[in-house]
């Protein structure tokens, strides 16, 4: 009895913690302390890292370009992607209309992978 006491208890603490999301952060306008505070395993060095490559590059279009900074692997990204938002980037709203095929969005997310190399040009 005491353990169904303890799961109707649960119930409602799990349905308030789903419907609670986070805010996320953008990463084309944050700064390195908000980088810094809100990303998991990132501290003020690689956000700088991270602003660094921005000023440098342009503006991320994908998450996944995160990997092209210094310092940040693989699960870091996947330790911090619900976290993280591109949206404010007007490219981002024309990327995948209902006209792209999926022959086009493939070669898309082929050419921004951070392990596409061009030869010859």
């Amino acid at each position: 009895m005491r353990k169904f006491h303890h799961f109707l208890v649960a119930i409602p603490l799990l349905i308030f913690a789903t419907g609670v999301q986070a805010e996320k952060l953008n990463i084309n306008t944050a700064s390195a302390e908000q980088l810094a505070r809100i990303m998991k395993g990132v501290g003020i060095k690689k956000a700088r890292a991270i602003i660094r490559y921005r000023k440098q590059h342009g503006p991320f279009t994908r998450l996944e370009q995160l990997l092209l900074v210094k310092g940040i692997g693989p699960k870091t990204l996947a330790r911090n992607r619900h976290r993280l938002t591109l949206i404010g980037l007007d490219r981002l709203d024309s990327l995948d209309s209902p006209r792209t095929t999926r022959r086009q969005r493939a070669r898309r997310r082929h050419n921004d992978s951070p392990y596409h190399i061009v030869i010859g040009q």
